[in-house]
């Protein structure tokens, strides 16, 4: 009976060794098909993140010229990264060194801001009887490793809108 159930095992473990081969090549087959598909879906993913971002940018040119105004950036870390002493003092993505202008038919307002390397921004202004609120927002999905100072401008058209006080991303200048 012993020698019977030796042979049982045996011939159950060569038969298992045997299929392992097979087993094996399968889930190679398996893993790179899998491996493929990821690949695929993170073509997908980045096609679709870059028709976002065209079309982000699309409409940002359409609510510029609808509103009579501009955003655009004056440095996108063309200057390097931004200054460790900046990184240290000023808070992430709140503006900072802005300056306004007004004249008879245009207002600008110049700012700073840091944020991760490698995004992009677009610009936004509502007006009201005595503010004009402007905002900005990253519009991009890829950031770097780093941070960048970045600047930017908006200059808005005006006629006989003058407002009393203009606030950025909710904070008075």
């Amino acid at each position: 009976m012993k020698n019977l159930m030796f042979i049982l095992i045996v011939a159950a473990f060569a038969t298992g060794c045997g299929d392992s081969s097979s087993s094996n090549s399968n889930l190679k087959q398996n893993k790179k098909q899998t491996q493929s598909e990821d690949l695929v879906e993170e073509e997908l993913i980045e096609l679709d993140s870059e028709e976002l971002l065209i079309s982000e940018r699309e409409e940002h040119k359409i609510r510029m010229d609808k509103k009579g105004f501009t955003f655009t950036c004056i440095n996108n870390c063309g200057k390097g990264s931004a200054s460790e002493e900046n990184v240290l003092k000023e808070r992430i993505r709140t503006p900072f060194n802005i300056s306004n202008s007004k004249s008879d038919s245009l207002i600008v307002v110049e700012f700073s801001f840091i944020d991760d390397c490698c995004k992009e921004f677009t610009g936004d202004i509502e007006l009201t009887e005595n503010e004009i609120v402007l905002t900005y927002k990253n519009i991009s999905w890829v950031v770097c490793d780093c941070y960048c100072e970045y600047q930017y401008r908006f200059e808005i058209k005006h006629e006989t809108h003058i407002a009393n006080a203009i606030t950025l991303n909710g904070k008075a200048i």
